[in-house]
């Protein structure tokens, strides 16, 4: 089953003291000598995103070709005049063995990850990393920000050892719409029929409707401007599923979602804005 390695907010710091075996898995992960030759090109892209003013944005970073990734490191900084500080960030092995260390300092994000067993980028249409960040109330519609990251000094490495440099193509976020995904709860796990998902957001009307890539809906109702509730017409695992909101009048506009579980070994540094 697919679970994400859940880098949280300093709320989530008292539940996930520092560990010495996460600092080992690491520092195992960095250690391993790298096959011989030069680092080989690796794609990697961030989606373009639109969120209203005073929406979350959900930024997703994907491997152009799946890979089996033992460790890997994201940085990135958001533009203050787009964003708010980041509220955490999560990533997605295929065997739920990732772990990670994520220091984030306001806008700025640096995440260190491994897999023992490259799951991680093995799955394709499944993102490595997705990073929730609200975007300012005051943001102009309109306005663009580019969503760009690099990949820091740990060396990017898959299970036969090859090394790697990472080629992000960054993506754009565009400040616009009404509509928007900030969760979904529970957000992830084997569900049996008749659960109810809450679904987090902004934007939503009596005629926002809801779908989950694999999933049968009984029944949705709107809450809130805010929450849409929908009832499971049959046992599903919501891991890592793809959730889309959208307007049932105007279906090609869609809000995408992933929806997230934690899992793992998680340790977050949580410092004061640079």
């Amino acid at each position: 089953m697919l679970k994400p390695a859940l880098f949280h907010d300093a709320t989530e710091c008292r539940l996930v003291p520092p560990c010495l075996a996460l600092c080992g898995i690491l520092a195992w992960a960095t250690s391993l000598p790298a096959a011989p030759g030069s680092p080989l090109s690796l794609g990697a892209h961030v989606e373009s995103v639109t969120v209203p003013p005073g929406g979350t944005a959900q930024i997703q970073i994907s491997l152009d070709t799946t890979k089996t990734i033992i460790s890997g490191e994201v940085i990135m900084d958001l533009d203050p005049t787009v964003f708010g500080e980041v509220i955490a960030v999560d990533v997605f092995s295929a065997t739920g063995d990732q772990v990670g260390a994520g220091d984030i300092q306001g806008r700025h994000l640096d995440a260190h990850f491994s897999s023992q067993t490259g799951g991680i980028g093995r799955m394709a249409g499944v993102p490595i990393l997705v990073v929730s960040v609200p975007v300012l109330a005051s943001a102009t519609p309109g306005k663009t920000s580019p969503l760009t990251f690099h990949a820091g000094s740990t060396s990017w490495r898959d299970t036969q050892h090859v090394q790697y440099s990472v080629v992000g193509v960054p993506g754009t976020l565009t400040v616009g719409g009404s509509l928007s995904v900030q969760d979904v709860v529970p957000g992830g796990g084997m569900l049996p029929a008749g659960s109810v998902v809450k679904i987090d957001g902004t934007g939503f009307t009596d005629h926002t409707t809801v779908a989950v890539d694999g999933v049968s809906i009984a029944s949705t109702q709107f809450v809130s401007p805010q929450e849409i509730d929908l009832t499971l017409g049959a046992a599903a695992d919501l891991t890592a599923k793809r959730v889309y909101a959208f307007w049932s009048r105007i279906p090609t506009i869609r809000r995408r979602h992933f929806s997230l579980l934690s899992a793992g070994v998680l340790y977050i540094v949580q410092r004061a804005a640079r």
